[in-house]
């Protein structure tokens, strides 16, 4: 909250609320410093007083906007190059984890892969826990209790709207 603050004033961004805003702007960009950035560029512009209710919208049109203005196709994109022959297989898994909103464990994910008619071959249980654990070193997911989701809502939400999910 505090980046958010220095931030809205030094834009000299037009708020209703200093604080009501800059704990908007904290709760949607999930406390990153680069989505916090992102979010009181986009309210500088809306030329007039921000209420902290535009900023959820704000973060949604961002997300939505087909110039892609946090670069996030990025989080898609790099996946054939960092997982190689792997590629199909984690973009299954990560279509898994964004439509879903609770945590999956291993052998959950297992059960959906056999259910897959788009996968090829199925995975073996260790396979799928070394490219989960790869998934959570590359920060796409967050492990707790032996189960994992996606690390950010910003990403779950913007992997949806890529991938048409």
């Amino acid at each position: 909250m505090f980046l958010a603050r220095c931030l809205i004033l030094g834009e000299e961004v037009s708020v209703t609320d200093e604080m009501a805003v800059a704990q908007a702007i904290a709760q949607q960009s999930e406390g990153v410093a680069y989505y916090v950035h992102g979010l009181v560029q986009r309210a500088s512009r809306l030329g007039r007083a921000v209420a902290p209710e535009d900023i959820a919208r704000l973060r949604n049109d961002a997300i939505t906007d087909p110039d892609d203005p946090w670069n996030l196709k990025h989080y898609r994109d790099r996946i054939p190059k960092y997982y190689g022959i792997d590629a199909p297989l984690v973009f299954r898994l990560i279509d898994m984890f964004a439509i879903t909103d609770n945590p999956l464990g291993i052998d959950e994910l297992r059960e959906r892969l056999l259910m897959d008619p788009e996968l090829e071959a199925q995975p073996s249980r260790d396979r799928v826990v070394d490219l989960v654990e790869r998934l959570e070193a590359d920060h796409y997911l967050r492990r707790s209790d032996g189960r994992d989701q996606i690390a950010l809502k910003i990403l779950k939400d913007a992997w949806r709207h890529i991938r048409r999910l």
